[in-house]
């Protein structure tokens, strides 16, 4: 089983809760700052017309490329309990690829930096794109917006994933990585 029936505690955010409407930023690559001009006016600034962006660890209001879509929490359950911030994904449906190779390929787990997610619900066929993970504060993530949960064995593969994105093994023919089967439970299969 993929998602969890149920939640030990209901009222705790885990690692592979899916949110329903979150917000999912990037930096543009022509970034520009938006600062307020004397007559109290918002003005946007190219970063290399400013002599002062970011010093002495100042903030400044950023211009970014923003969508709301679904989103997976990707922090370990357990620091997710003691932190500020949580690491989020984007899920995207897999049918906006049109290629049907890279959807096999993303099925199959043969692209380090996409998650598959089987259908659920309303929720089609989706993939977690983790070239876009965002850290945000975790009072987002209002449990009234979370729409499934992983089961501890999807979990399992979430964290295969992460730890094959992230560490990149160097003998990765030596490693075993998990394989999904919809017919078993939380048991890994490691064949």
């Amino acid at each position: 089983m993929f998602y969890a029936d149920e939640l030990p505690e209901p009222d705790r955010i885990y690692q592979g809760d899916i949110f329903k409407e979150q917000i999912i930023i990037t930096i543009p690559p022509d970034l520009k700052l938006l600062r307020l001009d004397d007559d109290e006016r918002y003005v946007l600034y190219a970063l290399d017309e400013l002599e002062n962006a970011f010093k002495g660890n100042s903030s400044e209001a950023l211009v970014a490329n923003a969508v709301q879509t679904n989103v997976i929490v990707l922090s370990n359950t357990c620091d997710i309990d003691h932190r500020e911030f949580v690491s989020i994904a984007p899920l995207f449906p897999l049918d906006i690829i049109s290629n049907t190779d890279v959807q096999r390929s993303i099925k199959e787990r043969k692209i380090n930096y996409m998650f598959f997610l089987p259908s659920s619900g309303e929720c089609p066929d989706s993939y977690a794109d983790l070239n876009l993970i965002n850290s945000v504060k975790k009072e987002i993530l209002n449990l009234d917006n979370r729409t499934s949960s992983l089961s501890e064995y999807a979990q399992r593969w979430l964290q295969d994933t992460l730890y094959r994105y992230f560490c990149r093994p160097v003998y990765m023919k030596e490693v075993e990585y998990f394989k999904f089967d919809e017919g078993k439970s939380d048991t890994p299969d490691k064949s």
